[in-house]
């Protein structure tokens, strides 16, 4: 499967809609290997998959907000920070997002957690057919996190911690 149009160079956008096996579970993948979440987003009943977060904050803008975000490009500390600090400053902060592990150094697992930049992270190949229940779980912590949240202070703004490796 192509993750360029050839002509222009620009990543392709892949929408998968109603398969036969699908559940109702419309889901963003943020890849580079269309090829790789054309198995996953098939089970599901809208997947959308671009290779970027700018793809990603365009889908979000123009699209039926998906129940679940999920990564599998090579971290960019600098960059998930960016797109997590826009989407939870947005109308659309109660997305959770998760990482695909094969993505991911070692070093990098914790981290994430640390500085708050994912909700979870999964292991896609064993577990993709588990993420409409997990999007529902992580939906529902986001939303009750966000309540006590503007309950204690009053605002919704989010804010991450910047470690010294962020920098």
């Amino acid at each position: 499967m192509r993750t360029s149009d050839e002509s222009t160079g620009r990543p392709v956008r892949v929408i998968f809609r109603n398969s036969p096996h699908s559940c109702d579970y419309n889901f963003l993948f943020i890849s580079k290997d269309l090829s790789r979440f054309s198995e996953y987003a098939f089970q599901f009943s809208g997947c959308t998959i671009v290779s970027n977060f700018e793809e990603a904050k365009s889908s979000l803008l123009t699209s039926f907000p998906p129940e679940l975000i999920v990564i599998d490009i090579p971290l960019n500390r600098g960059e998930l920070y960016l797109f997590k600090t826009w989407l939870m400053n947005s109308d659309l902060r109660t997305i959770p997002i998760i990482y695909n592990e094969a993505a991911l150094e070692k070093n990098q697992l914790t981290e994430l957690f640390v500085q708050k930049l994912t909700d979870d992270i999964v292991n896609l190949e064993k577990d993709y057919k588990r993420l409409p229940r997990k999007a529902n779980f992580l939906a529902k912590v986001r939303i009750e996190t966000e309540l006590q949240h503007k309950k204690n202070s009053g605002t919704t703004k989010f804010q991450i911690k910047r470690s010294p490796i962020m920098l």
